[in-house]
């Protein structure tokens, strides 16, 4: 069952948030992604203004298949993500 939210408890949390993460973190969304996604249309929904939130960029573990696709090494990532070693 989604929580409901006021205006008011949204637009506090994004007001003392740097990024949207942290607003959700704020609120108390529950850990699902449903939970999450609720709580990440109410800014839109409601007009909630964002624009000072960092731009996120979103990162790759190193050493991550697109890492290695990326450095030319499409043999070794493929295998990797197949589950085989080579070599």
């Amino acid at each position: 069952m989604a929580v409901r939210y006021t205006r008011e408890a949204p637009t506090d949390a994004v007001r003392a948030s740097t990024t949207l993460s942290e607003a959700i973190t704020r609120l108390g969304a529950p850990p699902t992604s449903g939970g999450r996604g609720h709580v990440r249309a109410l800014p839109e929904r409601w007009g909630i203004d964002t624009s000072h939130f960092t731009p996120v960029r979103p990162r790759r573990p190193e050493g991550s298949l697109g890492d290695r696709l990326a450095l030319g090494r499409p043999a070794r990532a493929k295998a990797l993500f197949a589950g085989h070693h080579a070599g």
